[in-house]
């Protein structure tokens, strides 16, 4: 018999700081449980073994989201000012394109084939500079810094660190500009900073396919340039592989991924231990 389910909750707390001390990386533990209905309410029964075999389906699913659990964190800084839609990500997930919609969540299995992925088997390529910035695939430049002065901000955005707090339900406002010509030499910079660059000009490779995070919506106003706003559902982890820029939008090849601190870099990624993978 399957359990009749009425709701499942999930809960994650994360430590921080500990007796006045900072905690780095923060730790995080989390819990599932689901109200049921009891197949035995008011009355008495020997043979419990149907609920027995509930509790086991139970212990299945609730592991699970615990565990995915774990692979999320509440906020996320360190963002660069890219979004995508998360239909781009469930594409590369769930091939062909459009057989999962943006109401699915992610699960344990999910974060761990995304862990799993790797270049050129799993390889998709993100277009930078598109006028329809809200087809899956395409970039939406955004703002994630305080102030924001537009293509300073946008460089040092690919190079630095986000300073806002980023998170589900956050909703981020679009910058005026497409990242034309500005995106090449900010990305360089940031590729030989972190493992090294070949080639020159507007096509080169990033031999250390290094990740970055950045937000995948699910909702947007549908407004253009600076009046657009996209809601975070999670932050994504991609691997860049390389850049081709010249005529057309600039192309930023790579795949998706996970990572293993909710800040810096790791080339150890786990799909459950501290990995933000992807943060619902």
């Amino acid at each position: 018999m399957s359990a009749k389910i009425r709701k499942i909750a999930t809960f994650l707390e994360e430590t921080r700081s500990e007796m006045g001390r900072p905690v780095d990386p923060p730790t995080r533990r989390a819990a599932a449980v689901a109200v049921v209905e009891n197949p035995f309410a008011g009355k008495y029964v020997e043979d419990l073994s149907e609920l027995m075999a509930i509790g086991e389906e139970l212990g299945e699913l609730l592991t699970q989201r615990a565990v995915a659990a774990l692979g999320f964190v509440g906020t996320s800084d360190c963002l660069r000012p890219w979004a995508v839609s998360y239909q781009t990500i469930l594409n590369s997930l769930y091939p062909p394109a459009g057989s999962k919609d943006p109401s699915y969540n992610l699960t344990a299995q999910d974060i761990q084939t995304l862990t799993g992925m790797s270049y050129p088997a799993d390889s998709i390529t993100l277009l930078q500079g598109t006028s329809n910035q809200l087809t899956p695939g395409n970039i939406s430049q955004v703002v994630v810094n305080n102030p924001w002065n537009g293509n300073n901000s946008y460089k040092n955005a690919i190079n630095g660190c986000s300073n806002l707090p980023i998170g589900p339900g956050t909703w981020l406002n679009g910058d005026a500009g497409v990242g034309g010509g500005q995106t090449a030499g900010a990305l360089r910079q940031f590729c030989q900073a972190n493992g090294g660059v070949q080639g020159g000009g507007q096509k080169y490779t990033c031999t250390g396919q290094p990740k970055i995070k950045l937000a995948m919506w699910d909702q947007s106003n549908g407004s253009p340039g600076s009046n657009l706003q996209l809601r975070v559902k999670y932050v994504g982890v991609f691997a860049i592989v390389g850049f081709k820029g010249g005529s057309g939008p600039d192309q930023i090849a790579g795949y998706f991924t996970s990572m293993a601190s909710t800040g810096g870099f790791s080339a150890n990624p786990t799909p459950i231990t501290g990995s933000i993978a992807l943060v619902q």
